[in-house]
């Protein structure tokens, strides 16, 4: 009865210090991509995309500090949020940002490439290209980001060959990271109050946890990732 209890305990103190964790998060997440936000509730989207594009780029390196959160908690248990991340924004940052904009670079090509093309013959070819290159994008981004808060000494156009590479070669593992990457779009551009209040956070972890597999998944395959440069 003893055992029970305090196994009891254990579970509540973990689920307790988990939801700080992801409200703490969700927080941090809000202001650092405050930019962001803004232009969503105040802006067309369709018409200030260049401005979204900016901003969706000074959005990346908080997602990565979010995913230093989450990595500190999985292996500590009780971690101080807002100094890890904090430290994670100094770490990281510039590199994150770097995945940021070609994440934006991508989502400029397929916007203009669709909607140039959008009723016309040659775009019945070129659109379910485009929709491949934005789901490969999905499973490879936070691929990526993992690889820069987990490798800090790897270079960034390794942190783009390495995603590639495990992202097309195991992309079975990374569908459910695009899903959620996908959900979490979605909710910013239509809701970006719930979005960033309630699902930003438990989104990331699952696109985090799921993409953290994916490269370990290489490591203990005995399949490097063509890591150098």
């Amino acid at each position: 009865m003893r055992a029970r209890s305090l196994l009891s305990h254990a579970t509540l103190t973990t689920v307790f210090e988990f939801a700080y964790v992801v409200l703490a998060t969700n927080a941090l997440l809000a202001v650092s991509s405050l930019p962001l936000l803004v232009l969503l509730v105040t802006t067309d989207p369709l018409a200030s995309w260049p401005a979204l594009a900016v901003a969706l780029v000074l959005a990346f390196p908080g997602v990565a500090a979010a995913m230093t959160v989450f990595r500190e908690f999985s292996a500590q248990g009780r971690i101080g949020v807002v100094r890890t991340y904090l430290r994670a924004l100094r770490d990281s940052g510039a590199r994150a940002a770097a995945v940021g904009a070609a994440v934006a670079a991508v989502g400029v090509v397929v916007v203009v490439d669709a909607v140039g093309l959008w009723g016309e013959r040659l775009g019945a070819v070129v659109i379910p290209v485009l929709v491949m290159l934005v789901a490969l994008t999905l499973v490879c981004t936070p691929v990526a980001l993992v690889l820069v808060v987990d490798r800090p000494g790897l270079r960034w156009p390794a942190v783009l060959r390495t995603a590639f590479y495990l992202g097309v070669r195991r992309w079975y593992l990374g569908a459910l990271s695009a899903a959620s990457l996908a959900t979490l779009a979605g909710a910013f551009a239509l809701r970006p109050a719930l979005a960033v209040g309630v699902l930003a956070a438990p989104l990331l972890y699952v696109a985090w946890a799921n993409s953290r597999r994916v490269v370990r998944s290489a490591e203990l395959s005995g399949q490097p990732a063509p890591a150098r440069g």
